[in-house]
């Protein structure tokens, strides 16, 4: 549950405050929480990018569930057949990119290494989502922080979708 871990809340001062209410809540969600069914991992170039991460994942007691390393996606094995991927990459905000370039070589190996993997992406910067290359199967729009963004889906299939234009002629 969101902040879970989180040792005060402002609404614990109140006067009208139900200890014993907030306990039962509380007791109830922790007893609905479950242990990760796959394996979780995260992978960036950036070491203090995952450093970041770490210390995060440290904050609310996650590190146990979630693997890092320092890998560059696009020279990597996927971890697994049909495995779910998601992306924050950069939108050109903070890190100059070329992102037309960038998000097309995502899109490639996208294509290349992860057949029948699903793959997420956020991005505030909707020209480089274009220069994926790929079919979006949903899209979601939504801020991340004051940024509009789109969270967008693709999935990864072998071959084309398009279906011949040859008719049968006899």
């Amino acid at each position: 549950p969101p902040n879970f871990n989180r040792k005060k809340f402002a609404f614990q001062s109140w006067d009208n405050f139900d200890k014993a209410l907030f306990k039962t809540i509380k007791d109830k969600a922790e007893s609905e929480i479950k242990e990760p069914s796959h394996e979780i991992w995260g992978c960036d170039i950036s070491t203090e990018a995952l450093d970041v991460s770490f210390e995060n994942l440290s904050r609310q007691n996650y590190k146990k569930y979630v693997k890092l390393k320092k890998r560059n996606f696009l020279h990597q094995e996927p971890p697994v057949k049909g495995a779910l991927l998601v992306f924050n990459p950069p939108y050109g905000e903070r890190l100059p990119i070329d992102y037309d370039i960038f998000y097309g070589k995502i899109g490639d190996t996208l294509k290349k290494e992860y057949t029948g993997c699903e793959a997420w992406f956020i991005s505030s910067n909707l020209e480089a989502i274009k220069h994926v290359g790929l079919r979006t199967s949903k899209k979601i729009k939504l801020f991340n922080g004051s940024l509009e963004s789109r969270l967008v889906c693709y999935q990864m299939y072998e071959g084309t979708k398009k279906k011949s234009s040859l008719r049968d002629s006899s």
